[in-house]
């Protein structure tokens, strides 16, 4: 649920902005311990999986944007310290975030670009890692993909290099003058350095709107350079608020053909953050959009109808509903099929105009 994905979540979970106007002070909220036992979400596929579990690494930090490597060991993040929807809510005025700054310090580096005494508080992409799959992850720690004033997020990576604890290909955003780009780096190790820093993709996905939550594959390991990505932007022509939209590379990620959009699932409600899952020889995306039952965020599948057509995707499926939570997003999945996928979370009872909201990674298991 990337910051280009905030304000239409707001209105879904049907957050007013009624006290939320003008100056705030740094104010913190207590009870979250509570808040987090009590507001959670659930499973719709109790025959296929365990219940849901919030991840050890959870924290008062913003943790979003969550992508889990195929063989289950390492979980990557964006990772904001402050609660950032309280800040969208603020209208927000950069220079003021620092009122907002809550959760671990992992050694972010918040120069400001002004001069002042306050932190530029911004998301990096960290990680998580573990040595099982029925280990416990541990603390997050930065990524190479790390800076100063401006955004990294919406890592999503895939295949073995060939190196130990490597990909073929990462995909990444960043925000840029022009909106938010994604970006491509190839032979990426575990703490994301590349062989390449990252490569903007070409005018045709990138130019004109703004590109978010990637995700890349190879469909055809005989055939390793040719890929598809899919994303899903709030600015390309579409039907709703937010679309999905493929292109696929037949050179690594040189050339790209031009997007189109995934229109067997696109409608005028909401679909975004596509992930594609092969289990069995079977594609699989799952998604996450506007639930009808609850009018809340949730995550779905579907299945693909045709072998290698992208846009032949039928039977949606519910997987995880939002349950007595705000929403849930970002879904993303092992080998094993295993889910990951974060959590809103809103204290009611304590909430302060500077800290009211959070975003934590969660966990279900795919029963063996």
């Amino acid at each position: 649920m990337n910051d280009i994905c905030i304000l239409h979540l707001i209105g879904l979970i049907g957050i007013g902005l009624a006290g939320c106007q003008g100056g705030p002070t740094p104010s913190a909220a207590t009870g979250w311990d509570e808040v987090k036992r009590t507001q959670i979400p659930v499973c719709a596929l109790k025959s296929q999986y365990e219940a849901p579990t919030r991840q050890p690494m959870a924290s008062l930090a913003w943790e979003d944007g969550v992508c889990v490597s195929r063989d289950g060991l390492s979980l990557y993040s964006d990772y904001f310290q402050c609660d950032l929807f309280s800040f969208v809510l603020s209208k927000p005025d950069m220079r003021e975030v620092w009122r907002y700054q809550r959760g671990p310090d992992i050694g972010q580096d918040f120069s400001n670009p002004l001069n002042t005494g306050h932190p530029w508080i911004h998301s990096d992409i960290v990680v998580s890692t573990r040595t099982g799959r029925d280990k416990p992850f541990g603390p997050w720690r930065l990524t190479k993909l790390k800076g100063k004033f401006g955004n990294f997020g919406g890592m999503a990576g895939f295949g073995k290099s060939g190196r130990s604890n490597s990909f073929d290909y990462a995909v990444y955003t960043g925000d840029l003058k022009s909106g938010v780009k994604i970006k491509m780096m190839r032979i990426v190790g575990q703490d994301l350095e590349g062989d390449e820093k990252g490569i903007m993709l070409p005018d045709n996905i990138n130019a004109k709107y703004h590109a978010d939550n990637p995700h890349l594959e190879c469909p055809d390991p005989k055939h390793p350079k040719e890929l598809v990505l899919f994303w899903d932007s709030d600015e390309r022509p579409g039907l709703g608020q937010h679309d999905i939209f493929y292109s696929t590379s037949p050179d690594a990620g040189i050339a790209w053909a031009d997007p189109r959009p995934v229109s067997s699932i696109n409608s005028k409600a909401d679909e975004q953050q596509p992930h594609l899952f092969r289990e069995k020889g079977q594609w699989w995306l799952y998604l996450t959009a506007s639930n009808p039952q609850d009018g809340k965020l949730g995550i779905f599948r579907y299945r693909q109808a045709h072998t290698g057509d992208w846009d032949s995707w039928v039977e949606r499926e519910l997987v995880v509903g939002a349950g007595t939570s705000a929403a849930v997003g970002e879904p993303t999945l092992t080998k094993d099929g295993d889910l990951s996928f974060v959590v809103i979370t809103v204290n009611h009872a304590h909430g302060t105009v500077t800290d009211r909201y959070d975003c934590d990674p969660w966990f279900l298991k795919r029963k063996r």
